[in-house]
């Protein structure tokens, strides 16, 4: 029997599935180990083994007094074991065999390996078995259809690149406050309640942006304020990465680099979140 893990999120809805949780390791019926005698494990019920060494918190227990399942603890040590692979040996090979482990036990959803190569990543390409498009077009298209927070957090990705033109003396202006908040709220832990004050943060920055409005072109600031107020607003409704992109891009349009910025800018974002560990 497997080890409880933290349940994955989902990339559509950001969403744990719910799930029991462990039970404490003193409950009835727990069971943990105590040591191993020509190849014989003892156990022992009701006894808090929290502070057994490697075994750290975790409990490891069987369904009925008279059998114990030991594959918890070996997917556990065989998962450590292949992280430290990869970190002393740094190889696309190691790290790809890192993440096929945490797929099989559970840590990740192939659909995030799958994500996780769509934005570039050797190993998870090796993996999943997908190659991310070249077209820029084509990949902006593939990110915007998976939608939910995958979608948020590659517009964020995208208007990082430009909210340092509403940087000044002072950081609270209306873009970079909205552009805080939606970082903040990525960050926590409520992401299934949409913040409730998104429609202002939306609408001070678009008012910010159409307060330089003039006859002409609008100015790369204007721009920046509308994407990201854009970028908040995914919050709410479906997401316009084209629409965001493009307005990145024409804040950098100077840039013969700039659609490998906003690439680059939004694959880093995706998969950071998309791969870290569980905690």
């Amino acid at each position: 029997m497997r080890s409880r893990r933290a349940p994955v999120p989902d990339l559509r809805t950001g969403e744990r599935p719910a799930g029991p949780s462990a039970r404490d390791s003193t409950s009835p019926g727990s069971w943990c180990v105590l040591g191993a005698r020509r190849g014989c494990w003892t156990v022992a019920p009701s006894i808090d083994c929290s502070g057994a060494g490697d075994l750290g918190s975790r409990t490891f227990k069987t369904a009925s007094s008279d059998q114990w399942d030991l594959s918890a603890f070996m997917s556990d040590s065989r998962l450590h074991k292949l992280k430290r692979d990869w970190e002393s040996d740094g190889s696309v090979a190691a790290e790809a065999a890192y993440l096929q482990e945490r797929v099989r036990v559970g840590d990740l959803r192939l659909e995030q390996v799958k994500l996780a190569a769509l934005c570039g990543h050797v190993a998870a390409a090796q993996v999943a078995k997908v190659s991310p498009p070249p077209d820029f077009t084509q990949w902006a298209q593939d990110l915007s259809a998976l939608g939910g927070p995958t979608s948020v957090r590659a517009a964020v990705g995208a208007a990082s690149l430009v909210v340092d033109l509403w940087r000044g003396p002072s950081e609270a202006t209306p873009p970079v406050t909205a552009l805080q908040a939606l970082v903040a709220w990525l960050a926590s832990d409520m992401l299934s309640t949409v913040p409730e004050h998104v429609e202002e943060l939306c609408f001070l920055a678009m008012a910010a942006g159409r307060e330089l409005a003039g006859p002409g072109a609008p100015s790369p600031k204007e721009e920046a304020a509308m994407a990201i107020a854009e970028s908040v607003m995914c919050l709410r409704y479906p997401p316009v990465l084209d629409k965001i992109f493009a307005r990145v891009l024409y804040c950098l349009e100077d840039d013969s680099c700039a659609r490998a910025k906003v690439r680059s800018s939004v694959e880093q974002e995706l998969i950071s979140w998309v791969l870290a560990s569980p905690s």
